[in-house]
């Protein structure tokens, strides 16, 4: 008869234990997509832990499972119950008798980690269930790491640098302004330091390093200017009659813009107008300037070689310009018709609109 009685109390309490707890993830704030829970920073997020056939005694845990900073799997333990290790990062409400609802409060990107809610049935065996977060942080620059703008002298090797995080990581791309072809010879190019060897003038302007993942974007312009000394473009000859109009024009590119200007024949120097000679300096964008001499009725005296000078502080560049004589009158390259020396006021000002006009398109180029 005892032992019967032993049998049936043994039967009866392997029964009650067979019955394990079921554990169950029945909400999430935000909701679980593709496995995950994906939050934003700063966000709040609520994990709904239910929990059926709890023995008496057992308690509902909650703990964490991440990677540290050297990939080293660490545990944290959050909670027992509703007793809390930390209760400013974390809180456990009760919403119904036999849900455990874990709210991590104002998540940053530590908190992305495996959240466990689990029951210990004996020292070995725990059911459990599992949560998956992960932290979307909209990328941003590191300023201390990111170029700003910059001037440097034309054969120097520089790095351009753009670093930013977030999570996901980010995505680092550069680009020029209008799409202009990179350095490196190509439209795009991705990674921290764009590296330019021995910059020419071309390769200053404006660049874009867009910084970007799948929850948000920034964008840091950095304006390279490149110094050099004035390059000089003009016609090697140029043909006149005697008694008319001429100009003689000189197309420069330079940074910084020139200090000094000046027009030479032998030893005979212009840098002002003077009598017939009339000089112009029309100042474009992009360090673009026009410098011409017009000489108001051409003399044998003109007839020659002709020098234009330009000077900036990186240096001083010069060409030449031959000043011919011909039998046939030729066309002012302003106005687009012949004019006989000692022109009128109405032929002078139309020149100097001219002049303006070409001012104005080079500044929108």
């Amino acid at each position: 008869m005892a032992l019967a009685l032993v049998i049936l109390l043994v039967s009866i309490t392997c029964t009650v234990f067979a019955q394990d707890p079921i554990v169950k993830i029945t909400e999430t704030v935000p909701p679980i997509v593709d496995k995950w829970v994906n939050a934003m920073q700063t966000d709040d997020v609520t994990f709904s832990c239910q929990v059926e056939n709890l023995p008496v005694g057992l308690k509902v845990k909650w703990k964490r499972d991440y990677y540290d900073e050297k990939n080293r799997k660490q545990t944290q333990a959050i909670s027992t119950d509703t007793s809390l290790m930390d209760n400013t990062r974390y809180g456990i409400e009760k919403p119904f008798p036999f849900v455990w609802r874990l709210r991590v409060r104002r998540v940053v990107a530590a908190d992305q980690a495996n959240y466990s809610c689990q029951v210990m049935v004996t020292l070995q065996t725990f059911v459990t269930k599992t949560v998956n977060l992960r932290v979307n942080v909209k990328p941003y620059l590191l300023p201390d790491s990111t170029s700003s703008d910059m001037t440097v002298t034309a054969g120097e090797d520089i790095t351009l640098r753009c670093n930013g995080t977030g999570l996901p990581a980010p995505v680092i791309e550069w680009t020029r302004l209008g799409n202009a072809l990179l350095p490196v010879g190509t439209e795009r190019y991705q990674g921290v330091e764009l590296k330019l060897q021995q910059v020419r003038a071309s390769a200053a302007g404006v660049y874009n390093c867009r910084v970007w993942n799948t929850v948000g974007k920034v964008v840091r312009s950095i304006d390279l200017k490149i110094k050099y000394k004035p390059v000089i473009k003009a016609a090697s000859e140029i043909s006149q009659a005697p008694g008319y109009l001429i100009e003689l024009q000189c197309f420069s590119k330079a940074y910084p813009f020139p200090t000094k200007t000046t027009w030479t024949k032998g030893s005979y120097a212009i840098s002002t107008s003077s009598g017939r000679y009339k000089v112009h300096a029309v100042q474009g964008a992009f360090g673009q300037l026009t410098y011409e001499l017009i000489i108001n009725g051409v003399q044998e005296e003109d007839y020659g070689k002709w020098t234009c000078k330009i000077k900036n502080t990186e240096g001083t560049a010069s060409k030449d310009i031959e000043l011919k004589k011909t039998d046939v009158a030729q066309k002012s390259f302003k106005v687009g018709r012949v004019v006989k020396g000692s022109a009128s006021r109405s032929t002078v000002y139309l020149m100097t609109l001219v002049t303006c006009l070409q001012a104005y398109v080079l500044t929108q180029l």
